[in-house]
């Protein structure tokens, strides 16, 4: 059986967990499909603590949310804002241009 392939894109305490689908999806699930998986895994390793919220990019490169509840997985959430403002983001990043700067 295998299982998505994920990177770690953002692991700051105290701030959202970003994990990037790696793929290759002819070999591997996406996270999208395994995504339950994915979400026990991440909670087994302790970077799932409660109330810390997990965006991914996903296989097409859209940045959405996976909601959590501990290690269970609840449902998907569009992500196409800025996780620390809410702010507009560019395709393929997870900042706003003034959350990068530290403006904000």
């Amino acid at each position: 059986m295998t299982f998505a392939r994920y990177g770690i894109v953002e692991n700051e305490g105290g701030k959202p967990l970003v994990i990037r689908d790696l793929g290759p999806w002819t070999e591997h699930p996406t996270v999208t499909h395994d995504v339950a998986s994915v979400v026990r895994e991440l909670f087994d390793k302790a970077l799932l603590p409660p109330g810390r919220r997990l965006f991914y990019f996903d296989s097409a490169g859209d940045l959405d949310e996976i909601v959590v509840d501990g290690a269970r997985f609840v449902h998907f959430a569009p992500g196409r804002r800025c996780i620390d403002c809410g702010g507009e983001i560019e395709r393929g990043e997870f900042r706003c241009a003034g959350c990068k700067e530290g403006d904000r």
